[in-house]
């Protein structure tokens, strides 16, 4: 009998993991967007058997300590002032385009067509170097390439908010 207790404290022993076990639920930080859990960034509850099986090895998220929460902390405070510093350069760049058209100097041989047409990437590329935005041609709402002279309304869709400005072809 004794040797039985011995054999069943020595295998307790051998086993130290499994008191992390007992626990009902392990706050993780979510890596990646699930649906069912939370958004990335998120601090949520989950069992300890689908955080140690299922999304810590797959890199879909930390588990909760306080260094992954205080980095987890300053990555949110940087985004937001990402945020803020793109809100405040959007809005310089609305004022200014509602002021004044972007000029495009084009060869044109009967003043009307224009032999390189303008692209949404060539406008998303002079409009970023203006801003220090990270504008795309995905950004602007052109349906094919300018390929006339002449003043030309197009809309600008970042973040959400939309606003139209002028496009000026001039013949060079």
């Amino acid at each position: 009998l004794q040797m039985e207790m011995f054999a069943l404290a020595v295998r307790r022993l051998a086993m130290p993991h499994r008191a992390c076990f007992s626990q009902s639920s392990v706050r993780v930080v979510l890596l990646k967007d699930m649906n069912a859990l939370g958004a990335q960034g998120e601090a949520v509850k989950v069992k300890p058997g689908f955080a140690r099986n299922f999304l810590v090895p797959k890199k879909m998220a930390m588990y909760a300590t306080p260094a992954v929460v205080a980095k987890h902390l300053q990555t949110i405070s940087e985004e937001r002032r990402k945020e803020q510093d793109d809100r405040r350069r959007f809005d310089q760049l609305q004022t200014r385009l509602s002021a004044r058209a972007v000029v495009f100097k084009r060869f044109s041989e009967d003043g009307v067509a224009v032999r390189s047409p303008v692209t949404a990437d060539l406008i998303a590329h002079k409009l970023a170097a203006q801003t220090e935005l990270e504008i795309t041609g995905s950004d602007l709402l052109l349906r094919e390439p300018i390929k006339t002279i002449g003043e030309h309304p197009l809309a600008l869709v970042l973040r959400g908010s939309q606003f139209t400005f002028k496009l000026l072809v001039v013949k060079r």
